[in-house]
């Protein structure tokens, strides 16, 4: 996952962590089906990052910050406006968190465009300040790499933060599948299990098919 110098991780939040799998080989039909209607490259971690985004819209409240200091209407949770999605780049000379402003409003085709973009200033090492700055929530992609599951903490500032970890082979009663573990930590103060369990939930089934909202 790597340490940006622009966010530092909060040590005084209380931690919960949620994982779900997903069924890989659903995402891969999806992934299909959505390369044949929209004619563009798309990827796996794209696709994740979108139905993230799009659920988060649901659940604003993982979209916030915790502030106990807070006096303005006696309100600790503070909700913010958009959602700027904080996403891991890491090709070779270690990791930076690119930023998608405003990623709320944005297609999936914008979004993909967006994470090609980062990838593309990173290796030319053209990624300024303002590209890693101000995210309010944040993603790690682990799917490459060898890891089962991966509880992530919390960056200061955010109250959430999504892993996706590699692929992996189950057995479903009838048949071998494939799948991967996407992990949710969250700060317990600004939801319940329960929250938690339904916006990945609401992820998983997107990703699986079951919700035809990505166009």
């Amino acid at each position: 996952m790597g340490t940006d110098k622009n966010i530092a991780f909060s040590a005084s939040k209380p931690l919960s962590s949620i994982c779900v799998q997903v069924d890989d080989d659903k995402v891969d039909l999806l992934l299909k089906k959505i390369k044949e209607k929209e004619n563009f490259n798309l990827n796996r971690g794209e696709l994740i990052i979108f139905s993230i985004i799009k659920a988060i819209k649901e659940f604003p409240e993982f979209n916030s910050n915790y502030d106990q200091d807070n006096q303005e209407d006696n309100q600790e949770i503070f909700l913010y406006d958009s959602i700027n999605l904080g996403h891991f780049v890491n090709l070779g000379e270690g990791a930076k968190l690119a930023v998608i402003k405003d990623a709320g409003d944005k297609s999936l085709v914008e979004i993909s465009k967006e994470i090609k973009e980062a990838a593309l200033k990173y290796i030319r090492g053209e990624l300024l300040d303002e590209d890693t700055r101000s995210s309010t929530v944040s993603v790690t992609n682990l799917y490459s790499f060898p890891a089962f599951q991966v509880s992530p903490p919390i960056y200061k500032h955010q109250s959430s933060m999504f892993s996706i970890a590699s692929r992996f082979v189950s057995w479903d009663g009838e048949k071998t599948v494939h799948k991967f573990n996407l992990t949710l930590s969250y700060d317990a103060r600004v939801a319940d299990c329960q929250k938690a369990i339904a916006l990945l939930n609401k992820i998983r089934k997107t990703l699986e098919g079951e919700f035809d909202e990505l166009h």
